[in-house]
């Protein structure tokens, strides 16, 4: 199986639920499991695993003593799932299906489960294949709700952890620059910046420790004030060598521990941005597409997942604007479009990195 291609999980503890499928014939790999823990497990392998999840199917999965057992029924699975896309900073969820005798629709819905059919399988393919056909350029229901509930002076608390984690060397930081990014001090979420102006998404839910910038952009600052707002996903073990040189490190750097930056991902765009061959960065207006897994994976820090991401300027005419090539098939930011959220650039002093911003996520 292709690790791009669409599937559509089916959980049911019919051990001959595969031979009343007639999903496979409309062109969908479906993927059948009799037990809710196999589902989980072979989401929780990879983001990219839950990327191409297309829908989600299931019984109420409580037969054969599962409870007694203290096994997950269909309906804990799916609270289970989402929050493994949450852990994941997933934003988009497949469309979501149970067939079942006894489960109260009220409580299916509570649970973003948008179809519910009272124990027809072939009506229940139907629906999900008109929804699936109808809807293939959007995602199904709504995104995985954001945690807005976090306080202002909680966000500054745990981000201070995870500032003390890294245990930075303080003159690498400029505090003029902090600012918290919380539901409840910031109200707009798009902004233009730059010369010609382009638009960048705020990082709404997270906080930003200023970072000290490179000495030659000192005296330039008015000039920066001129580029434009991006933001570069990486990982927290790279947080030091980055504020250290003052600059995005790229695939082949030599690192604080002296190790090298492997290639990852790829290269993808390489050849269209970079004539000479040198390495590429990534960079996306919208910290959706930063904060990706695959671009940040997530971290602990005392029991409390966190994430990392750069906010820097680039100037307006050293990269180039790509499709993502992380295989989404729904739209990632609804104020962006998934053909314009991949910015490729093989300029190293064209990118200046002036935020390190810190989420907390459940």
């Amino acid at each position: 199986m292709s690790e791009n291609q669409e599937v559509i999980i089916w959980v049911d503890s019919d051990p001959n639920v595969a031979k009343s499928s007639f999903l496979q014939k409309e062109g969908f790999k479906v993927l059948f499991y009799n037990e809710t823990a196999e589902a989980i497990k072979f989401l929780s392998k990879s983001a990219s695993n839950c990327l191409r999840t297309k829908c989600i199917i299931t019984s109420m999965m409580e037969r054969g003593g599962r409870k007694e057992r203290g096994l997950l029924n269909g309906i804990q699975m799916i609270q289970k799932i989402s929050q493994l896309f949450k852990e994941n900073q997933i934003s988009v969820a497949p469309l979501l299906a149970i067939v079942t005798l006894t489960a109260d629709r009220e409580i299916c819905n509570e649970n973003g489960i948008e179809i519910c059919v009272y124990g027809d399988r072939k009506h229940l393919q139907d629906t999900v294949l008109e929804r699936l056909k109808i809807s293939s350029d959007r995602t199904f229901r709504r995104l995985w709700d954001e945690d807005k509930s976090i306080t202002c002076k909680s966000l500054r608390v745990k981000a201070k952890k995870v500032l003390e984690y890294l245990n930075l060397n303080p003159n690498l930081l400029n505090n003029f620059a902090d600012h918290c990014f919380c539901f409840q001090c910031e109200k707009t979420r798009i902004y233009y910046r730059g010369e010609p102006c382009e638009r960048y998404a705020v990082p709404l839910g997270w906080y930003r420790y200023g970072i000290a910038i490179r000495p030659e952009f000192e005296s330039l600052r008015s000039s920066i004030e001129g580029w434009h707002v991006a933001y570069h996903g990486t990982k927290h073990q790279l947080i030091g060598s980055i504020l250290q040189h003052k600059r995005i490190v790229f695939p082949g750097d030599k690192l604080q521990d002296g190790s090298r930056l492997p290639v990852r991902l790829g290269q993808c765009w390489k050849d269209k941005v970079s004539p000479k061959g040198d390495s590429v960065i990534y960079l996306s207006p919208t910290i959706y597409y930063s904060s990706l897994p695959i671009y940040a994976p997530p971290f602990k820090v005392d029991s409390v997942m966190y994430q990392v991401v750069l906010q820097v300027r680039i100037h307006p005419k050293c990269y180039k604007k790509f499709p993502e090539t992380v295989g989404l098939k729904n739209r990632l930011d609804p104020d962006f479009t998934n053909d314009e959220i991949e910015w490729v650039t093989a300029d190293r002093s064209g990118v200046v990195p002036f935020g390190l911003l810190i989420k907390p996520f459940r």
